[in-house]
């Protein structure tokens, strides 16, 4: 009868360690979680970096611009003083 009550002991023992608690799974699912959310982050970062790229290109582009307008601009100032 002992022999019984401690082998059944030693099988419920041995299959629940082998089984995963409550606490292991919703830790498992927080860590999925926060990993998918991690990923999601990282796009956004990477599309924001991509942006940020694009708009030194797009400032660049406008100060050039500008510098051209204000050299024409002394062109014909200059030149209108010179008429003068």
């Amino acid at each position: 009868m002992k022999k019984v009550v401690l082998l059944s002991l030693v099988l419920f023992v041995g299959c629940k360690c082998t089984q995963p608690t409550q606490n292991e799974i919703t830790l498992q699912k927080k860590y999925d979680s926060l990993r998918g959310v991690l990923q999601i982050q990282r796009e956004l970062l990477e599309e924001q970096e991509i942006e940020i790229h694009n708009m030194r290109d797009e400032l660049q582009f406008k100060e050039s611009e500008i510098s051209y307008w204000g050299h024409k601009y002394d062109s014909c100032s200059n030149y209108v003083n010179y008429k003068k």
